[in-house]
């Protein structure tokens, strides 16, 4: 299985997922910094433990097979 899961809908990140909860990822949104928006381009994300990950969202990841 894969360390970390992005899941994004409509183009919004909607939540990460890591195998070490607390984990953190920088995410650079570059459709704001393209439009001269640097302030909100790029925000640190705090990680959620796979538990809490979406039973629609594990299905997928599980259906992928190992990666």
């Amino acid at each position: 299985m894969v360390d970390i899961v992005i899941e994004a809908r409509g183009g919004v990140v909607v939540e990460v997922y890591s195998k070490k909860a607390g984990s953190r990822v920088l995410i650079v949104d570059w459709d704001d910094f393209e439009v001269n928006n640097a302030r909100s381009c790029a925000g640190i994300q705090a990680c959620a433990s796979y538990e809490t990950m979406p039973e629609d969202t594990r299905q997928i990841i599980e259906n992928l097979g190992p990666l």
